[in-house]
């Protein structure tokens, strides 16, 4: 092993034990837990890949990144649930006070973004796959490039765990809105 594979996983432990650290001692604020647990997901992710002898840079690919918010973005716009997903934020990060409804509406867009997010990693990918297929000249081409057709997938699933763990602070609140009533 070489210093800087060293390093490296030396970095990623002090992380890890740091945002535990963090996670057990601010437990009650919202945003800090969020954020700390959002880090040790990352950092998992890191270590699955560096595991697994892959290179973290051929995981970032930005036009797909865009593609995915281009299509998700207007489609919360066009269906009306983009109010009531900004509006989760502020219930989950900024303790608001709000109605059962409002709680339930926010369930909801959170729901619908989880389902278009994975219609839309589904798009980019097949029209990556029709775009291989289509100028496919060598087969020892093929799996480079199916490699980053599905990768939409992978990000669909890391924000996937995102909204999972907003959507669970909102159905918390549900919860405990209904005992209270």
């Amino acid at each position: 092993m070489d210093l800087s594979a060293f390093f490296g996983v030396f970095v990623w432990l002090f992380v890890v034990v740091v945002c535990s650290i963090l996670l057990f001692v601010f437990r009650t604020k919202k945003i800090l837990t969020f954020i700390c647990g959002m880090i040790l997901f990352l950092a998992g992710f890191l270590a699955v890949v560096i595991t697994s002898g892959g290179v973290i840079k051929d995981f970032i690919d930005i036009p797909l990144i865009l593609g995915i918010l281009l299509q998700c973005v207007p489609v919360m716009f066009i269906s009306g649930y983009y109010a009531d997903f900004a509006n989760a934020f502020r219930i989950v990060f900024k303790n608001k006070k709000s109605t059962l409804n409002e709680l339930k509406k926010s369930r909801d867009s959170i729901s619908f973004l989880e389902k278009i997010l994975f219609v839309s990693a589904a798009f980019i990918a097949f029209t990556g796959f029709f775009s291989i297929f289509s100028h496919l000249d060598d087969w020892a081409s093929f799996f480079p490039n199916a490699a980053i057709a599905i990768l939409p997938f992978s990000y669909a699933f890391i924000l996937f765990f995102f909204l999972k763990s907003l959507k669970g602070s909102i159905e918390q609140k549900i919860i405990d809105f209904d005992e209270n009533s």
